[in-house]
């Protein structure tokens, strides 16, 4: 028998015997007869949009249903009908045997609700956690009596074991495996295990998991192997056109991978058989501007896809370089070149108070957006995630974290400068909300919407940012006519083809989340 072994800094040794599964006997799995119901749970903020189901969750269903074992998942932030169901509902519905709660830190508060309601209807039902936030506060979460397993990094080999021998636990068991997991052996994920999959439109996949490159801020650092690992693209292909077949005809796909450009040559080949085979749209969620050549681009344009995203980070040298992002300027303004000339909305994403940033740096990024001429901005502020290198930077720069375990937990009303997680002498609390609303006034960002006239006008006098407020005037009404006229064009562009029946239903599920969304904010606010 193997064992799992966890230190803590009792010094004790947290040991769990369980016979580990190797990459190879997910190929081959044979079904069992005494089989069990799994819950599996994706809990989400009140305010959240997300019309993407969860990949790993879906994993997850897919190596458990090949063993034989039901599976339920219930994706909180997908639920488009029934949203005033809550875990009772689903427990009574599906009697589970065990469930599992996958967690992000800006849902842990949510996700602690969900375990608290667990308690109080079914006590005697025991409870994994995973995800992101699972892997990194492994510690915290340790402390939980209610929880009976943690899983770190990636599941598929350590699942089944422990689902098919779960007891309530007196402290949690840490769960780790000691294989970096083969995609080449893992079965397709597993989508139709979804309460609602029917409202299924974007189908998410991953083409191949990890990333070897090593910016200073990545949370992926202390979050899974370092190892990159592709899938074969036939067999990517193959899970899309069974999905099309079993889901919907009008899907559209979106690549989850952290870096699929990493070989060349199969991203090559993966798309060109995605062009040849598949004829959906396509949206992929991360690139590398360094890995867009004149070929690649061309190939993703003939994918159907509509809006590329580059990683800048920065527009100060100084900051830039100590990102690590292992790229140059040069080679981002090339890659937005080339983006824009092939026809695709260039959508482009800036960080504040990153390791070496200040008000007067943050400028830089602001010449450097405007110069890229993109047509999305994503501006996001810096999160000191644990076991990074800028984490590391900010504490022996005498910095200070905030709300380190709820940074996302608070909901954040239009035009709200998202919670300041940490902050340096050089670059105090307040300096990063003025630079974050100077960046959007700089690049007349479309959140900026007029309708909110006297609310930005307020933040202009807040931050004194009078002449970025008029400054911003006139190009925010171009900017807010070119989005009107973007919205129009690409509706018409899903007509064709989907049809008005399904652009019809695309929309619908958009106006109840949008409502939702708002609803919330409300009582919130209240």
């Amino acid at each position: 028998m193997n064992k799992i072994h966890s230190k803590h800094k009792n010094g004790r040794k947290n040991i769990m015997k369980l016979k580990y599964l190797k990459s190879s006997d997910l190929e081959n799995l044979k079904k069992i007869k005494k089989t069990k119901r799994i819950l599996l749970i994706n809990p989400k903020k009140e305010d959240t949009v997300f019309m993407i189901p969860h990949n790993g969750l879906a994993s997850l269903a897919g190596v458990l249903k090949k063993r034989g074992h039901e599976v339920l998942v219930v994706d909180f932030a997908f639920l488009f009908e029934d949203r005033d169901k809550d875990v009772s509902f689903f427990i009574n519905m599906f009697k589970p045997d065990i469930i599992g709660i996958s967690i992000y830190t800006p849902s842990s508060k949510e996700a602690n609700d969900i375990i608290k309601k667990i308690q109080e209807i079914s006590p005697k039902i025991p409870i994994m956690v995973g995800g992101p936030h699972a892997s990194m506060y492994s510690d915290v979460l340790k402390k939980d009596k209610r929880i009976d397993y943690i899983f770190i990094g990636e599941a598929e080999l350590t699942i089944i074991p422990v689902v098919e021998n779960a007891k309530k636990q007196r402290t949690a068991k840490i769960i780790k495996s000691k294989e970096i997991l083969n995609l080449y052996k893992v079965p397709f994920s597993d989508y139709k295990s979804f309460y609602g999959w029917q409202n299924i439109t974007s189908y998410p996949i991953m083409s191949s998991r990890g990333c070897p490159n090593k910016c200073s801020f990545c949370a992926s650092i202390g979050l899974s192997y370092r190892y990159w690992r592709p899938r074969k693209p036939e067999e990517c292909i193959k899970e899309m056109e069974l999905a099309k077949k079993e889901i919907s005809p009008n899907l559209r796909f979106v690549l989850f991978d952290d870096c699929p450009t990493v070989h060349m040559g199969r991203f090559i080949n993966l798309l060109k058989l995605y062009i040849e085979k598949i004829n959906s749209e396509l949206v992929i969620v991360n690139t590398r501007a360094d890995s867009l050549n004149e070929e690649i681009v061309k190939l993703i344009k003939q994918c159907n896809c509509r809006v590329l995203s580059v990683g800048v980070e920065h527009g100060n040298p100084e900051v830039f370089k100590m990102a690590n992002k292992g790229e140059t300027f040069e080679q981002i303004e090339e890659a937005c070149r080339l983006i824009k000339k092939y026809g695709i909305r260039l959508s482009v994403s800036f960080i504040i108070g990153l390791p070496g940033d200040s008000l007067e740096r943050t400028k830089d990024s602001i010449k450097l957006c405007n110069k890229l001429k993109a047509d999305q901005v994503s501006l996001n502020l810096f999160i000191p995630f644990r076991y990074t290198p800028a984490r590391e930077w900010l504490e022996k720069n005498n910095g200070i974290i905030y709300n380190e375990l709820e940074y996302g937990s608070s909901v954040t009303p239009p035009l709200e400068c998202p919670i300041v997680m940490s902050e340096t002498p050089t670059f105090t609390k307040f300096e990063i909300e003025k630079a974050f609303y100077m960046f959007l006034f700089g690049v007349a960002e479309p959140r900026l919407k007029f309708r909110y006239l006297l609310k930005i006008i307020s933040i202009a006098m807040k931050y004194n940012l009078y002449l970025e407020f008029i400054s911003w005037l006139p190009r925010g009404i171009y900017t807010s006519i070119r989005n009107m006229f973007h919205v129009a064009k690409y509706g018409f562009y899903v007509y064709r083809k989907v049809g008005f029946k399904n652009l019809s239903n695309r929309l619908i599920k958009m106006h109840r989340e949008k409502k939702a969304q708002k609803d919330y904010l409300k009582k919130h606010e209240r």
